[in-house]
C-alpha cells in the first residue's frame, strides 16, 4: 500500500483533467450531501478518453499536507465556519474580529 502517511508523495499537476473531473464530482456530491469538511479518494477505472471517476471512500479524518498543511486547513475551516455563520444569520465571535 502506498499512501502519503508512508511517503508516497503528491504530485498536484499530475492529469488535471482526472482533477478537475474529480473535484467536480466532489463539489456536487457535497452540494447535495451537505458534508462540508472531508477528505475524498476519488480513483479512476482505465485509462479512457473520457475518464470515469469512482468514489473509494469518505474520510472524516484526514491527513493535510494535500492542502498545504495545517495552517492552510485550519485558514479553510474558519473561513467555511465564517461563511456558515453567516449563511445561518449568525455572528462570529472570534477574538480577531
Amino acid at each position: 500500500m502506498s499512501n502519503v502517511s508512508r511517503g508516497a508523495g503528491i504530485d498536484a499537476a499530475l492529469e488535471p483533467e482526472r482533477q478537475n473531473v474529480a473535484k467536480v464530482f466532489v463539489k456536487n456530491l457535497c452540494n447535495k450531501t451537505g458534508i462540508n469538511l472531508a477528505g475524498f479518494d476519488v480513483i479512476f477505472d482505465q485509462p479512457r478518453s473520457v475518464p470515469t471517476r469512482l468514489l473509494l471512500e469518505i474520510n472524516y479524518f484526514f491527513g493535510r499536507r494535500g492542502l498545504g498543511g495545517s495552517q492552510a486547513y485550519y485558514r479553510i475551516l474558519v473561513q467555511e465556519i465564517d461563511n456558515w455563520l453567516s449563511r445561518n444569520g449568525l455572528e462570529t465571535t472570534r477574538a480577531d474580529r
